[in-house]
């Protein structure tokens, strides 16, 4: 098989023997990736930096047997700011992991990768992780083909009350609501999703939501991509430290 180049953002890795490492990373145009640094675990290593977690990086690939090796690595980006911050590399770990979850071996994911790619750059620019978060997770509905409906219940009626029904998946409208199972939300937080959703990448930085909307941001984005996608929210980068 011939050399194949990628850009791809690294996901996670694990040691692979005493010398290499098995990097997991989404391509660009390929999908979730499993991928063979040899020699990254040596010190001095030239595929030591670009085998760590959230990297950016152009690779050449090659695929002898039954596993794909890297030739080459070009670092595109490290993010080492953000991964200054303790909170920065959680919520780096948070949006990794969902991608890492959602994405297929082989299946094209150009706008997983791009969300995802622009989440880690907005993270370096010193935005709030909490808000990157969720604006990743807003983003990946929309992507996924779930958007979180926020103007317009099911019927047609508009939202004027935040009920989202675990049965139905989505906000329903009073009249749609019934009695059954939902969280309810203050009526802002309408307001929020409008933000999240209309705001572009390069303002995302200069957004700030108050706790409690962030909290029901969170409660709200986990219901959906539960209900929608199967995703549950990964545990945080402090609590399971990568390996």
């Amino acid at each position: 098989m011939r050399n194949q180049k990628s850009e791809i953002i690294t996901l996670s890795r694990r040691p692979f023997g005493d010398r290499d490492r098995l990097i997991t990373a989404l391509g660009k145009y390929t999908g979730r990736m499993s991928l063979l640094a040899k020699g990254a675990q040596k010190p001095g290593s030239r595929l030591a930096g670009m085998s760590e977690p959230f990297v950016y990086a152009k690779v050449m690939i090659a695929a002898p047997k039954n596993i794909s090796v890297i030739a080459s690595a070009d670092v595109l980006e490290s993010f080492s700011g953000m991964k200054a911050s303790l909170e920065g590399v959680d919520a780096a770990y948070h949006i990794s992991r969902l991608a890492e979850r959602i994405s297929q071996p082989g299946q094209p994911s150009e706008g997983l990768f791009l969300n995802l790619l622009s989440c880690l750059y907005i993270l370096e620019s010193g935005a709030d992780p909490e808000t990157v978060t969720r604006y990743f997770e807003l983003r990946l509905c929309a992507w996924a083909g779930c958007p979180v409906n926020h103007t317009r219940c099911a019927c047609g009626r508009p939202l004027k009350e935040a009920f989202w029904s675990r049965e139905a998946g989505f906000f329903t409208c009073r009249a749609c609501a019934g009695s059954g199972d939902g969280l309810v939300f203050p009526a802002a937080l309408f307001s929020y999703v409008r933000a999240l959703e209309k705001c572009p990448e390069n303002r995302v930085r200069f957004l700030s939501f108050p706790s409690e909307a962030l909290a029901d941001l969170k409660a709200l984005f986990s219901e959906h991509m539960l209900y929608h996608l199967e995703l549950r929210q990964p545990a945080s980068f402090l609590e399971a430290p990568e390996k």
